[in-house]
């Protein structure tokens, strides 16, 4: 539909990058992203499952944006 659709994911959240669901939809296109901070405070592998990056890519994504949702 012309949207791209970007899903950042922190603190316990990036535990579950790895989902299948979330996985379906990374295959469909969404852009998926996890703290590297998070994951390493949870002693969790950088996989291939998401990109791994920081919040400063999290505040550009934002910035970036036309409509941005959080989710707590």
């Amino acid at each position: 539909m012309g949207v791209d659709v970007y899903l950042y994911c922190i603190d316990e959240a990036v535990s579950g990058v790895g989902d299948p669901a979330l996985q379906r939809l990374r295959e469909r296109g969404l852009k998926l992203y996890a703290c590297a901070y998070g994951a390493h405070r949870r002693r969790l592998p950088l996989t291939e499952d998401a990109t791994f990056a920081g919040l400063t890519v999290v505040s550009d994504l934002i910035s970036g944006t036309d409509r941005f949702v959080a989710f707590n």
